[in-house]
């Protein structure tokens, strides 16, 4: 969705013929909208990055050209995944479990041809975390933050992972904290901030994760509050308190 509307700034500017008209627009749309113009979302970038890209482009056009690349690899990736999962939804578990393997073993292919593009380590962290394969999961989050050190959703993730995952082996508290941090430092949506709350829980900080989740429930839809809920019951408990 992010590199659709940036694909629709950049034809914007080609039909004017000129980047300032559309650069004036989006300044008029942060500054009306309330909100910070630094402040990007899951399917939105900030309106400085849209801003800035607009500028780079302008002066270097090859900026284009690569980006047009990408977002055409990107909808190959896409719907070899629509295609795999439509096959894997209409033929039993094992066959699912085969097309799964089939369209990892193709991403990992485009990887020796592409090994820096962050949309294919995308695919393969969901395919890999979805089917409980927490070590190459891990890798998938690993290298999506060595590619863009600020993706939200990979820090959410890979904190997670580090804070919840059965295997010890996979455990690092520590850094699941610092992780967690920074992804609600970016967007501070409820599953961020209930990733954030369990780190501060199981590193011991009991008032700073009952004050997160508590945050969190406030901002939650009606079919996360159950569980968020319950999250503030054990939260509430590992403090002393009683449950409520």
């Amino acid at each position: 969705m992010r590199n659709f509307e940036r694909q629709a700034d950049l034809y914007s500017v080609k039909l004017i013929g000129n980047v300032e008209p559309t650069i004036m627009s989006l300044e008029k749309i942060a500054r009306f909208s309330g909100q910070s113009r630094h402040h990007p979302s899951w399917h939105h970038f900030s309106i400085a990055q849209r801003v800035e890209f607009l500028w780079r482009s302008w002066q270097d056009p090859r900026l284009i050209k690569r980006h047009s690349r990408r977002l055409a690899v990107s909808l190959t990736l896409f719907f070899v995944l629509v295609t795999s999962l439509g096959y894997a939804l209409n033929f039993a578990p094992l066959k699912a479990r085969f097309e799964h393997r089939v369209l990892t073993n193709i991403l990992n292919e485009r990887l020796v041809k592409s090994p820096d593009n962050i949309e294919i380590y995308r695919f393969l962290a969901d395919i890999y975390h979805r089917r409980e394969n927490l070590a190459k999961a891990q890798w998938a989050y690993e290298n999506i933050l060595r590619l863009n050190p600020d993706e939200g959703l990979a820090l959410n993730n890979l904190a997670w992972i580090l804070v919840t995952a059965k295997d010890p082996t996979h455990l690092d508290y520590p850094r699941a904290l610092r992780l967690a941090q920074r992804a609600v430092g970016i967007e501070r949506s409820p599953i961020f901030l209930d990733t954030l709350a369990e780190a501060y829980y199981v590193n011991g900080f009991y008032d700073q994760a009952l004050q997160t989740i508590r945050e969190a429930l406030e901002n939650a839809s009606e079919e996360n509050r159950g569980y968020l809920a319950g999250q503030l019951r054990k939260f509430g408990k590992g403090q002393g308190l009683p449950g409520r």
